[in-house]
């Protein structure tokens, strides 16, 4: 049995319009706000290619240094009893761009993304429609281009047929609030406007044990798995639990191959694999033509 597992670089390999510079071209035309909010709190790159791990490393002093000018003192002569809640106000502007704006951009601009239907779009010749498909990607290619089952196919952080089950987000998980200094004696619009960058940081968190805990069954059903075939990952760290609980299940005979866009890639796919914990003996990665 072979399971194939997909991720964004499939789908660009078609030249689909899914790289997170067009997600960043589409957030510029549609919402400034999200646009502006990314570009200045969230370290996502010229690109947005960091996109999700950045979600995790949103410099929040920055955003308590953009909105401080809302902390009026209370004793200020023009100090009136509705300028008690506007620093938090603004903090929510700010984290509310970050989280539930962002996403919902992100869901309307992967509803718009084309998917090929034709024959003559067809980039690979060999994959296989017994094969289990675990894809990181929210588009229908697999389905509309290659006819593969939708039974065969996992979806692991939701697809474009039901946005509402869209997945975005960062692998830190936060242990404790960002509040350096949480008591009775903090300001309380202080203290709210902490507890509303901790929410942020909660509501991008993609809690990938939780998922993987959702999904037993699918996981569980990889252990007739001879060999595994990767094909358009950047086999990151965000992603990183999943290859180590498909680790768990596979034989551990299983063989890995990397689909290779340029063939000087296969000591640095070799090694990221190695790093996921996948024996070395056991990767041989191939060209992606000879797919």
């Amino acid at each position: 049995m072979i399971l194939y597992i997909i991720g964004n670089g499939f789908d660009l390999y078609h030249d689909m319009k899914t790289g997170y510079n067009d997600f960043k071209n589409y957030v510029m035309r549609e919402d400034l706000d999200v646009y502006n909010a990314v570009d200045k709190f969230a370290p996502a790159g010229d690109e947005w290619n960091e996109l999700e791990s950045s979600l995790g490393d949103i410099d929040f002093y920055n955003i308590i240094d953009e909105c401080g000018g809302y902390l009026t003192s209370y004793a200020a002569e023009d100090f009136k009893a509705s300028d008690h809640h506007n620093y938090e106000f603004e903090i929510e502007r700010i984290t509310k761009n970050l989280t539930t704006d962002l996403l919902k951009q992100f869901c309307n601009w992967i509803s718009k993304i084309e998917v090929p239907k034709d024959v003559q779009y067809k980039k690979f010749n060999s994959l296989d429609n017994q094969a289990i498909y675990l894809t990181f990607n929210y588009t229908s290619t697999l389905e509309r281009l290659y006819s593969i089952n939708k039974s065969n196919i996992k979806h692991i952080h939701g697809s474009i047929e039901d946005v509402s089950e869209i997945i975005l987000g960062h692998s830190w998980e936060r242990t404790k609030t960002v509040n350096p200094a949480p008591g009775v004696d903090q300001d309380t619009r202080v203290s709210g406007g902490y507890d509303l960058l901790d929410e942020m940081f909660d509501s991008n968190f993609k809690n990938c044990s939780k998922i993987i805990k959702e999904e037993i069954v699918f996981f569980d059903s990889l252990n007739s798995v001879t060999q595994i075939v990767v094909i358009g990952h950047s086999l990151s760290d965000v992603d990183s639990k999943y290859f180590k609980e498909i680790l768990k299940h596979v034989p551990q005979s299983a063989t890995w191959r990397c689909a290779l866009r340029n063939i000087n890639q296969d000591q640095e796919k070799t090694d990221l694999l190695v790093n996921l914990g996948v024996s070395r003996a056991n990767i041989k990665n191939v060209p992606i033509s000879s797919l």
